[in-house]
């Protein structure tokens, strides 16, 4: 395998894509089709917002995914919108002022208020300032992720965990080293590539 760089070329006896939204454009350069679907899903922070019990733990409603957490003397918070549809990779991703009204404003079906009412009060009080982030989750049609060899000798995926990164990529990552090194075979990953894959539709909301 040999991997072109802004450096010049790289060979190697393994290569591993793990480029989250952007894997598939990569795999796409290595001879390899995937199918990943970037989908934007933002962040509304809110600093210096003294109704947050500072020790609270993560706060969702089930019905909706709207959730809150304590951050920054505030907190962060978060709903997943099941009609923002898939588009191509961003490097710069917008952001959405509707998605905070979404959040904040206590009418929302997906208001923060529903899973804690101290929100109202501080929609009431209008003084809080806060700002968005934005990025791409890069979604799989089963939620799941794709890791290990595909069928270019030496390119192995390690991308698609649809959100959950953070809390799987540790392990997915421990399951493609042991992919790469032959600890564990190709036939007892249920994470390959090839895999069937029924269609997951996010049906909140």
């Amino acid at each position: 395998v040999e991997v072109e760089t802004s450096r010049g070329s790289i060979a190697c006896k393994d290569v591993v894509i793990a480029a989250g939204p952007f894997s598939a454009r990569m795999a796409k350069k290595a001879g390899v089709t995937i199918d990943l679907q970037p989908t934007i899903r933002q962040k509304l922070i809110l600093p210096d917002v003294p109704e947050v019990p500072p020790h609270a733990p993560m706060t969702i409603e089930e019905e909706t995914a709207a959730h809150w957490r304590p951050a920054l003397n505030g907190a962060f918070g978060l709903f997943t919108d099941p009609s923002v549809p898939a588009m191509e990779p961003l490097d710069d991703v917008p952001t959405a002022t509707e998605f905070a009204l979404k959040l904040l404003t206590p009418a929302s079906p997906v208001a923060l208020a529903r899973v804690s009412p101290f929100w109202a009060k501080v929609w009431e009080r209008g003084t809080a300032s806060w700002v968005l982030h934005a990025g791409q989750y890069d979604y799989t049609r089963d939620h799941r992720p794709l890791l290990g060899p595909t069928a270019i000798e030496g390119v192995h995926l390690n991308t698609g965990y649809s959100g959950h990164g953070i809390m799987a990529g540790t392990a997915g990552s421990r399951i493609v080293a042991d992919l790469v090194v032959g600890r564990l075979q190709q036939d007892a990953n249920p994470f390959r590539y090839d895999r069937p894959m029924p269609e997951r539709t996010l049906d909140i909301l």
